[in-house]
């Protein structure tokens, strides 16, 4: 059968890549003319009067002949370039180039449900691809282009790549079709609320949407963290925060758990007087970040805290602000202070002091006013012994390259003496104890790490103190004490505590469980990358011997595969590939995007390694760390 996209859009059983065509046309986005003929139509092969039936309802110069599968275009297989498609087919040559895509798609099917597209082929100009999210940083929407058809797809040396920043994209200086086609993009993403890959092509001035498909390599749960992340770091603003090292401690803190942590952390609490102890301004910054269950830190704001004139302007570069002037004086201020070492009498009276602290119970709050009481005080002591915060401040402030000449000289590190590496202990609020407020650390050394260690089990006994206190309210009220860490500590101040609203908090709270963030989320601009340097096209390791693309096929055990251009030709050789060098290719061609849901690492690279074939190589390709490629 021969469907108009509106006639295609009323049938039950569709194909991904037609229905979502089709979708789109009657939307009106500007997808060019076309028709869906079904798999029932090529049961006995290619009809004589098909390609007139195909002109009657499809009155074009020149067609596009595109397989459609059932199960390639969905959220887990793309199968980008692996069907076969023939552009630019005048009408004589119509059931010629139908036959010809059907004799070498339909053998790599998978089920026998499928279609074939024929859409109006467009003379383009300039054609490309655009992701609705980097492969690389969620944070960036990532597009390619390239002159005439097909340039991206088919991996070109000639193309160009352009990243806009979510939700801040600058497009004011780029030709007017790329606003339009990132606008596209955007309102794509939230139809179908699913990152989306968009092959696209301009003719004059003219835009249009080849293709859309879901971007196979996210996840459900991926997704789900990049929503989470979107809506924390709205506003346009740039953003560079990480994984907080407080998860140490407060490893996926519940409601009541980020509430405490905050309290300490707010101006005037128990971190502010120890700071103010140590003769340090401290201002609450708000640098703490909730994402799902996972603590995360804003790198500028922490920094803030105690140099609030310094702006982060790239991920590790910082600019000093003369104005307001109360900042600035802050900032000269408690730089020269954080140059100054700690007196060592300090770290051994205080771990005196916590032996004879440990040897004796924390006791139990009988009131919500005894709680806070007990937060302040417990926690100053805590955190005026604990060296090792000052002590990494002390680190954070010489990567800030100072500007007040006169005022602010030569920051650098100065390590007391005593200090040795020892041995830290995981996840301290693993520990369930609620009940004896004891611990197992009888003998300390004068170690950081040891040092360490003591403040985050007196953490534990007091964290612990606090919510054994609170069950007892709880119980008093007949009222499920599980719940009780599902609810902030403000909450219980003001006398809120509702049921319905802590079960709702529990809920959410167990579904973020399942939900991975990664370690950092930035949207400054990545730097520029020279033509001497190898370029990621897919994260991952592999190991293996490099073998010309050539002899692949004669190799059955997996092969680090070299090949002069990325182009859909080598998919059908991925199998048997453990990794990818490859001198020319893009990040949003088809042979990248399926190496990518096949997680095979691919590396462009100037270097011409054909004199390397034969030889064992190890590579390693991630974003975080530089890229290795290592013969043996």
């Amino acid at each position: 059968m021969i469907y108009s996209p509106k006639e295609y859009t009323d049938i039950d059983t569709k194909v991904p890549k037609a229905a979502i065509l089709a979708e789109l046309y009657t939307a009106d986005y500007p997808i060019p003319p076309f028709i869906v003929i079904t798999n029932d139509e090529f049961i006995t092969g290619v009809p004589e009067t098909l390609s007139e039936r195909v002109a009657k309802e499809l009155p074009v110069a020149s067609y596009a002949v595109r397989f459609a599968a059932y199960d390639e275009d969905n959220q887990t297989h793309s199968s980008a370039g692996k069907f076969h498609s023939v552009i630019g087919v005048p009408y004589v040559e119509l059931h010629q180039a139908i036959t010809e895509v059907l004799s070498k798609s339909r053998p790599l099917l998978n089920g026998s449900l499928y279609a074939v597209i024929i859409q109006q082929a467009i003379p383009a100009d300039v054609s490309g691809v655009i992701f609705s999210r980097s492969p690389f940083n969620s944070r960036f929407i990532h597009l390619e282009r390239g002159r005439g058809v097909g340039s991206v797809v088919s991996g070109s040396s000639d193309t160009e790549t352009l990243k806009f920043r979510i939700g801040h994209s600058d497009t004011e200086k780029h030709p007017a079709y790329i606003a339009e086609l990132v606008r596209h993009t955007t309102n794509l993403e939230q139809r179908f609320d699913f990152p989306q890959d968009i092959e696209w092509c301009l003719q004059g001035t003219i835009l249009y949407i080849v293709q859309c498909r879901p971007i196979s390599t996210f996840t459900q749960a991926e997704w789900c963290s990049t929503k989470l992340i979107d809506a924390k770091c709205s506003g346009g603003k740039s953003v560079h925060i990480k994984f907080s090292e407080g998860n140490e401690t407060f490893s996926h803190p519940t409601p009541l758990d980020f509430s405490l942590l905050k309290l300490l952390h707010s101006t005037g609490g128990a971190v502010s007087a120890a700071y103010k102890r140590l003769g340090l301004h401290y201002a609450d910054r708000d640098h703490f970040i909730l994402l799902g269950n996972s603590l995360y830190v804003d790198i500028e704001r922490e920094q803030q805290q105690l140099l609030p004139s310094y702006t982060l302007v790239s991920p590790n570069t910082y600019k000093l602000r003369y104005f307001p002037l109360t900042e600035l004086i802050v900032t000269a201020r408690n730089s020269v202070l954080l140059q100054k070492p700690v007196s060592k009498y300090l770290i051994i009276n205080t771990i005196e002091e916590l032996r004879s602290q440990l040897a004796e119970p924390v006791s139990t709050p009988e009131t919500i006013s005894d709680v806070f009481k007990l937060i302040l005080m417990q926690y100053q002591t805590i955190f005026l012994i604990n060296y090792f915060i000052v002590h990494g401040w002390i680190q954070s402030c010489i990567k800030v390259e100072s500007s007040l000449v006169g005022v602010i000289k030569n920051l650098r590190e100065i390590p007391p003496s005593d200090l040795v590496p020892g041995i830290t202990h995981g996840n301290s609020f693993a520990i369930a104890d609620t009940s004896l407020f004891t611990t197992t650390v009888n003998t300390l050394g004068d170690t950081t790490d040891e040092l360490r260690e003591v403040v985050r089990w007196q953490s534990i006994r007091l964290r612990n103190a606090i919510e054994h206190s609170l069950r007892r309210i709880l119980t008093f009220q007949n009222i499920d004490t599980s719940l009780l860490t599902y609810f902030p500590i403000e909450s219980w101040q003001i006398d809120k505590f509702t049921v319905h609203a802590a079960e709702e908090a529990r809920q959410q709270y167990e579904f973020l469980c399942t939900v991975d963030f990664p370690y950092l989320i930035s949207n400054f601009e990545d730097e520029e990358i020279t033509e001497e340097e190898s370029v990621i096209l897919s994260i991952g390791q592999a190991h293996g011997v490099l073998t010309d693309v050539g002899r692949i096929h004669s190799h059955t055990s997996p092969r680090v595969l070299y090949t002069k251009t990325l182009s859909p030709d080598i998919i059908p050789h991925l199998a048997n590939a453990s990794g990818i060098l490859c001198r020319y290719g893009n990040v949003l061609s088809h042979a990248a995007i399926v190496a990518r849901e096949m997680r095979i690492p691919v590396i462009k690279t100037t270097i011409n390694f054909q004199d390397k074939i034969n030889k064992t190589v190890t590579l390693r390709a991630y974003p975080s760390e530089r890229i290795s490629i290592l013969f043996e």
